[in-house]
């Protein structure tokens, strides 16, 4: 069970392990894809205690029906750490060479802990390392509008001073956020796993196969014959993702899924604008 997916796949998990390195210079990176829109070939199990047969599936439909559920769920609940490579995973190059021009990585570790859908959501990101203090923030995002506040360090980090005392509205399409929303978007590490076009990569059952046990099975991603990463999804009920990890050169990424469907009512908090970008 074997399918090819496409490169694009790494530069969609970037939405949550290489932008993890940008954020440090606030570099936006590419525009996270969306959840593809995947024609439905029949409805997953509605029942939890249910098999939902996808170990029997041959891999493009597997993912077919993975991605289906996904689209059903409308929102979920992500956890996951974003870790910067050693300097040897990096050819000896800087991760800010690795990440792209003007990025400061250092040794930064980035959690995420956000709940909702891509446009309605509420989370908390943390940095923590680089000999700095830790950046924490949390956020509620209600459409078009974004609120943040967060550490002092944050707070600059933003440049926006007030951010420390109250939160922040921002519009979701102001640049100054973008790579920060892009961690905020539970469905962002999916993107890339659920694509099937294109060459140069592949995913299949992994070596683990089916977990009975756990109610579970694990397919393998590779790219030109090398293992990149593993997703977990449940055999029972709707076949959807509960954990994710992946390597590739900006770092590793692992992520842990639940609360599919349940959504997020985030509350409109008190707030001031965003103060202009300084000429």
């Amino acid at each position: 069970m074997t399918a090819r997916i496409g490169r694009r796949r790494l530069a969609a998990l970037a939405v949550c392990i290489g932008v993890g390195a940008a954020l440090c210079a606030g570099c936006s990176g590419p525009q996270s894809a969306a959840v593809p829109t995947i024609a439905s070939i029949g409805s997953p199990a509605a029942s939890e205690n249910v098999l939902n047969g996808i170990e029997s599936l041959p891999a493009p439909k597997l993912l077919a029906v993975v991605g289906d559920a996904v689209r059903d769920a409308r929102s979920a609940h992500v956890v996951g750490t974003y870790s910067p490579p050693p300097p040897e995973a990096t050819g000896g190059r800087a991760a800010e060479d690795v990440a792209g021009e003007g990025v400061d990585a250092g040794n930064r570790v980035v959690s995420i802990d956000v709940r909702g859908s891509s446009t309605t959501c509420l989370g908390t990101v943390e940095m923590d390392g680089g000999g700095s203090d830790r950046v924490r923030s949390e956020w509620r995002r209600i459409g078009d509008e974004v609120f943040v506040r967060g550490s002092a360090s944050f707070a600059a980090l933003i440049g926006q001073e007030a951010a420390e005392a109250a939160f922040v509205r921002f519009r979701a399409g102001d640049e100054r956020i973008a790579p920060w929303l892009r961690l905020l978007d539970p469905f962002g590490p999916l993107a890339g796993v659920l694509e099937t076009e294109g060459s140069g990569a592949s995913i299949r059952l992994g070596a683990q196969g089916v977990d009975r046990d756990a109610q579970s099975l694990q397919l393998e991603m590779s790219s030109d014959g090398v293992l990149t990463g593993t997703a977990t999804i449940t055999t029972v009920g709707p076949p959807l993702p509960i954990a994710l990890a992946v390597t590739d050169a900006t770092g590793r990424g692992v992520f842990a899924f639940d609360g599919w469907g349940e959504g997020a009512d985030p509350e409109r908090p008190e707030f001031v604008d965003a103060a202009l970008p300084v000429e």
